[in-house]
């Protein structure tokens, strides 16, 4: 009795640890979707490939608190933002992390301000103002000149340049805490699960496709 007692409830952990991963693979598969909808969308303009996006968020996600899939859902947000090509884009994501870390927001909304100040170099200097990132005046006119000079990326360097200054190392100085060394442990686990759910998903999907909802 106690040997099946312990059975059943084994069973019933794996149970819940498979229907976990699975959960875990299926919102992966819809960040996925909705990165690739982005370059789809916008005509690949900014020359980076899902793969590289999502390589460089799985390195990222080891050395800061940050979730591989939070920083792809980050960047596909990043991807709405026309006038950022392949030459920032890698350090617009490095600065979004560490916008977000040093001033405590959450990755879209830090994916926003950093896209629309390099979007629009000029008029996206006002929501980074507001968030602490400070400019002189002579670099405020240097972007604008740039700007006017058809030199966007230039002025897109310069900020992400001062980005760096006020906020770079943030993100990976919090992933070295023991907050941040219990967050990137719990995310390679996650991300573990979804190798899990990952294998499980077709098979579920064949079995529903021929049995229906009921059945599973």
């Amino acid at each position: 009795k106690v040997a099946f007692g312990a059975a059943v409830v084994g069973v019933g952990a794996l149970g819940a640890v498979l229907a976990s991963s699975v959960k875990e693979a299926a919102a992966a598969e819809e960040i996925t979707a909705q990165l690739n909808a982005a370059i789809k969308s916008t005509g690949g303009v900014a020359g980076v490939t899902a793969k590289a996006i999502q390589d460089h968020a799985l390195a990222l996600s080891k050395v800061t608190m940050f979730e591989d899939d939070a920083i792809v859902s980050a960047d596909a947000l990043l991807l709405t933002f026309t006038n950022i090509g392949k030459d920032v884009f890698p350090q617009a994501t490095d600065a979004i992390l560490n916008v977000a870390t040093a001033f405590k927001m959450d990755l879209d909304s830090a994916a926003k301000m950093v896209g629309k100040a390099l979007n629009d170099p000029v008029q996206g200097l006002t929501a980074l103002s507001k968030a602490g990132v400070q400019f002189t005046d002579d670099q405020k006119a240097m972007i604008k000149s740039m700007v006017e000079a058809g030199d966007i990326a230039g002025a897109q360097t310069l900020i992400l340049k001062e980005l760096e200054i006020q906020t770079g190392g943030s993100a990976e100085a919090a992933g070295k805490t023991m907050t941040g060394q219990m967050e990137i442990m719990k995310n390679a686990l996650g991300n573990v699960k979804e190798e899990i759910g990952g294998a499980l998903l077709p098979v579920l999907t064949e079995m529903l496709n021929k049995f229906g909802p009921g059945f599973i």
